[in-house]
């Protein structure tokens, strides 16, 4: 029974949303910033000191956010101010003025041109280099690198081969069922973020889609809209969802088979958890009509493959006739776009090695470097030295490394060839891919001396 509040069907609101936006384009122009600083007020973000501002040639910018995967397309630029950013997005375009990379050779400053001239010697010298990153960058860079990796018969590697690999393949092969954010936003009246924590790792994430938006369908967002968080800890997601089943360390697995036989009606084997909110989450998926599982790191670090996965969806399907679908929370940027190129190219999302022009099964960064397969490796806009094992990532100072970064990082920092560039959505266009494989136009908001890591590997793939 609806209150007797005045309800406003969504329909109305997109198409006032869609009219607003519309004159906004309208407005939309390129930013400048000044050598002085940037000045950004966010949401819950402290202002900058009031003598470092943006400037706008004219009223207003509208880029997209490349602080995550969710890659928000409303964010504004208003002359010193940037609306409708999280705190990950007012970090990168704040980024912009700081920590930023200057071209190195050895240990001496030296010029762009002249860093990219060195890093093609080492890799036309190489016998076996590694191309690792790219997650970071816009499509156009990623197909450059890929073409680039061809050429020097390289190894590819992304940080998927870590965390979202898996999960990624089985879409792309078409085992699991996956959907786009869009219709969770407008169909699902079940979520689940399954060792996920949408609220630290994606801010906006929750309201824009998952949980507190209103639908097509579901008119009344989260005041009808179902949401579980399953996950080792009272995360600040499970804070906003009400409904959490803590299960221990590695009990994923187990979890998943009881799930699965409560659906299918028979006693299950419950792990060392909270019966009776394992059972009250089986019976919100029996009851559901779209049924939506978010994947963390918890759940893919958890599983040996996601054929498990995949027969808790199908047994959900068959026996109770509702959708069901999987959506990876891809952490950076625009890993979807790599991994999904990589695969429309090589049919593997990750750990590829050409011969002969011609890509097979090669290694991820990790084994590829604690094996010492490669002798020189290119790092674009990525820090395996802070991100992979240590005991691997060491080996980076034993060959001669190139990194191509906006910002300086550990790894730069004990690279043989720094070649600083643009940041990718803030100083440079191009396209990306959001977590649930729409594509989405990159635009710049503010011009720079940098050049994009498109351009540097167009000046690579010339010289080698």
């Amino acid at each position: 029974m609806r209150s007797d509040k005045l309800f406003v069907p969504p329909v109305l609101v997109g198409a006032a949303c869609g009219a607003a936006v519309r004159v906004l384009e309208r407005r939309r122009r390129r930013c400048v910033a000044p050598s002085s600083g940037v000045c950004v007020v966010a949401p819950a973000a402290r202002a900058i000191n009031e003598s470092e501002k943006w400037q706008c040639e004219e009223e207003s910018s509208m880029p997209t956010c490349p602080g995550c995967a969710c890659l928000c397309e409303d964010i504004e630029i208003a002359g010193a101010e940037i609306r409708n950013v999280c705190r990950k997005g007012f970090g990168i375009f704040r980024s912009r003025q700081k920590s930023r990379l200057s071209a190195m050779v050895a240990d001496g400053v030296t010029d762009v041109d002249a860093a990219i001239e060195k890093a093609a010697e080492i890799l036309c010298e190489a016998r076996s280099p590694v191309i690792y990153g790219l997650d970071n960058s816009t499509c156009e860079a990623q197909k450059l690198g890929l073409e680039l990796a061809r050429k020097l018969n390289a190894f590819v590697d992304d940080t998927s081969s870590v965390c979202q690999g898996v999960v990624l393949e089985a879409i792309y092969k078409g085992r699991l069922p996956s959907c786009t954010l869009d219709a969770v936003r407008d169909n699902a009246d079940l979520v689940i973020f399954w060792g996920a924590d949408p609220a630290s790792s994606h801010p906006r994430h929750l309201s824009k889609y998952s949980f507190f938006p209103r639908g097509k369908k579901i008119q009344r967002g989260y005041e009808e809209r179902k949401a579980f968080c399953i996950d080792v800890r009272h995360s600040p997601t499970a804070e906003v969802c009400k409904n959490l089943v803590k299960i221990p360390v590695g009990a994923d697995t187990a979890l998943i088979n009881a799930l699965t036989s409560i659906i299918e009606g028979k006693t299950p084997q419950l792990p060392e958890v909270d019966r009776r909110a394992v059972f009250e989450l089986a019976a919100a998926m029996r009851r559901a009509e779209f049924v939506t599982i978010f994947t963390g790191l918890g759940l893919v670090y958890s599983l040996e493959d996601v054929s498990l996965l995949e027969s808790l969806l199908r047994t959900l399907t068959e026996r109770h006739g509702c959708e069901a679908y999987v959506i990876p929370m891809v952490g950076h940027f625009n890993m979807r776009g790599m991994t999904q190129l990589l695969f429309e190219e090589t049919s593997l999302p990750n750990k590829v090695k050409f011969e002969g022009g011609v890509a097979r099964g090669g290694a991820s960064m990790t084994d590829i470097l604690h094996e010492g397969l490669a002798d020189a490796a290119l790092i674009i806009g990525s820090d395996p030295l802070s991100s992979l094992p240590f005991v691997a990532a060491r080996r980076l100072l034993e060959m001669k490394t190139i990194t191509i970064d906006p910002h300086v990082t550990p790894t730069t920092e004990i690279s043989t060839v720094r070649i600083p560039c643009a940041i990718s959505g803030v100083e440079c266009g191009g396209h990306a891919v959001r977590m649930d494989g729409v594509e989405v136009t990159l635009e710049k908001a503010f011009d720079t001396e940098f050049l994009s890591d498109e351009e540097i590997l167009k000046r690579l793939l010339d010289r080698v």
